[in-house]
């Protein structure tokens, strides 16, 4: 429906998909689809899961169409080094989008728009809390020795917890499922409060007020990147979020943590300098709109 001279704006997760994944995500596109005249630009993708294989024949309208961008950039090296080994020529990095956040959302807009819930949870931890936000296929089967290294991370550190929930939830479940299966286990003397609800706001200021942030949500590790939270990849299996890690964050933020790890992988990312988060942030904000601001010669 675009006019032909448009420009295709594509963004973010997992835009580009190899054959294992053709059919699987939304905008795998080819010139055909695409149109003749259009162009198309890729800011910031991952491609963590575009590899080629026996089925070449899937594979080839995915890259005639990389080879035609007019701008391509992905936001970890895993997806740059896929890229190059494919043949597509030189794919820039970029971070997420998502990391300008803090620059762009102000303390007073985020107090406005979050909700009475979550400003009582801040206000009722003011002192400091651990976020915990998991995605249910992390929690499940887990949830006896997760709730024993959270109980015994929040009694180490004297931090009650605030669990978050993971977004959309899968047909049939319901997002508490799991959150309420570990709040069962969790030792009797651990404080904790759930927010399953709420805007995007609630879940930004929740994380930005937090002590720590603990969890398997790639946005939610950036966004405790961007407000200079100290993080924690806890349980992730999807390597989108260890190679973003591993791309930008500071080398000892801990990653792939298991719940026996947890009481000295928080420890850990508390402890980094309040200076080194905010240079980081400050960082990777400036890479982006350098990044962004190189896209208006484009239009």
């Amino acid at each position: 429906m675009s006019e032909d001279d448009a420009t295709l704006f594509m963004v973010g997760d997992e835009v580009i998909a190899g054959p294992t994944t053709i059919g699987k995500y939304p905008f795998t596109l080819s010139r055909v689809e695409v149109g003749n005249t259009r162009k198309i630009v890729y800011d910031s993708v991952d491609t963590s899961h575009f590899v080629d294989g026996a089925e070449t024949a899937k594979f080839v309208p995915v890259n005639e169409l990389l080879s035609e961008t007019c701008s391509l950039s992905v936001r970890d090296k895993c997806s740059q080094i896929q890229l190059q080994r494919v043949g597509c020529r030189g794919p820039q990095l970029a971070p997420d989008l998502t990391t300008v956040m803090s620059s762009y959302i102000s303390v007073a807009e985020l107090e406005n728009k979050s909700s009475y819930v979550a400003k009582q949870i801040i206000e009722n931890y003011i002192n400091g809390y651990l976020v915990v936000q998991l995605a249910q296929e992390e929690l499940k089967g887990k949830e006896a020795v997760l709730a024993k290294g959270l109980s015994e991370t929040s009694l180490t550190l004297d931090l009650p917890i605030v669990f978050i929930t993971n977004g959309i939830e899968q047909e049939g479940d319901s997002k508490l499922d799991g959150i309420d299966s570990i709040v069962s286990l969790l030792d009797d003397k651990i404080t904790y409060s759930i927010h399953a609800d709420g805007n995007i706001f609630d879940v930004i200021s929740l994380i930005r007020n937090g002590s720590c942030y603990c969890g398997s949500s790639l946005h939610g590790l950036i966004t405790a990147m961007s407000f200079s939270v100290p993080r924690v990849a806890l349980l992730s299996s999807s390597e989108k979020q260890i190679n973003y890690m591993d791309t930008w964050d500071l080398s000892h933020m801990p990653r792939v943590v298991t719940p026996a790890q947890l009481p000295v992988a928080v420890a850990t990312a508390i402890d980094t300098p309040s200076e080194d988060l905010t240079l980081l942030s400050h960082n990777l904000t400036h890479t982006y709109l350098d990044r962004f601001k190189g896209l208006s010669a484009l239009f």
